[in-house]
């Protein structure tokens, strides 16, 4: 199990985003924090299992960004959006 960390930018989208989305989120980021390698590269990233930065959806129409810190054992969410 790898521990988790907001980053300023993503606490402040955090205060932001809506209510309901909340428990969505909190739920997504459980599951990867239990097997971070298992969720979506950048597009732009290579295809390998070396590259830490990852996607995620979650809810209706969420996206968060993180990135794994796998010597420390952690994931560091780095952004989330949102429609609506």
């Amino acid at each position: 199990m790898y521990a988790w960390e907001f980053t300023e930018t993503a606490k402040a989208q955090l205060v932001c985003m809506p209510y309901g989305m909340v428990d969505d989120l909190v739920e997504t980021v459980a599951l990867i924090c239990a097997d971070p390698w298992n969720f979506q590269r950048q597009p732009d990233e290579p295809v390998d299992d070396h590259h830490a930065h990852r996607t995620a959806s979650f809810g209706n129409g969420g996206m968060l960004t993180f990135l794994i810190l796998e010597h420390a054992a952690e994931v560091h969410v780095t952004g989330i959006t949102w429609l609506g």
